[in-house]
Formats: structure tokens, sequence, C-alpha cells
């Protein structure tokens, strides 16, 4: 059970490593740098509950 946590946790910082090289810049307005950083910090954890739940399913 405590291997699931390891696995989320390892999977959202890869996925804010991966999704920190894309450029978002065009995206946003200019001077909204905590919209810009809350929405990139949402995409990595949703990217990677998905990432460890799809390693999980692969492990069990």
């Amino acid at each position: 059970m405590n291997y699931r946590i390891y696995i989320y946790v390892i999977c959202i910082f890869i996925s804010a490593f991966a999704i920190s090289g894309a450029n978002f810049e065009s995206l946003f307005r200019k001077n909204k740098v905590i919209e810009a950083r809350t929405f990139l910090m949402l995409c990595s954890l949703a990217l990677g509950y998905l990432v460890g739940s799809l390693v999980i399913e692969f492990i069990s």
C-alpha cells in the first residue's frame, strides 16, 4: 500500500520536470505569473496522478 504513495510522488516530480520544458507563455496574458504557475502545478499533478495510476495498474 505504501508503494503507491512513492510511485505517485515520483511520477508527479517527473511530470513537473517534463512540463517545465514546454513553452506556455503564449497561453497567458502578460504579468499573470501566479496564474501560469498554478496552471502548470495543476497540470503536473494531474499528469503525475494519471501516469502513477498507469504504473500501479501495470504492477498489479
